[in-house]
């Protein structure tokens, strides 16, 4: 059991860089929608941030993992609720501003 708790660790590392990756540089599957032109620029910004700060999270909470820096489940726990917090924020954000287009 503790083989597969490290891939999932290492997972989450993995994760976590793709998502800084994606953020810095603005590019990736994470981009690909079809959103009228207007606001295209808009939500490539919005979406850059929420993956800058989601792969900030995953990485940093999978290194200190690695490194048993602090009790595990105090570390799976707060990155969990810190990565659930930031896309549901963004989804209410998303919504107030972006609402008409997607309707």
């Amino acid at each position: 059991m503790e083989d597969l708790y490290d891939l999932m660790v290492l997972f989450t590392l993995v994760l976590g860089v793709y998502f800084l990756a994606c953020g810095l540089l603005k590019k990736g599957g994470i981009y690909r929608n079809n959103f009228p032109k207007e606001i295209k620029e808009e939500v490539k910004k919005s979406v850059s941030i929420v993956a800058i700060i989601t792969g900030s999270v995953l990485t940093v909470s999978s290194v200190l993992e690695i490194l048993s820096v602090f009790n595990q489940d105090v570390v799976v726990y707060t990155s969990i609720v810190l990565c659930i917090g930031v896309v549901v924020v963004y989804g209410i954000y998303f919504r107030k501003k972006f609402g008409r287009y997607i309707r």
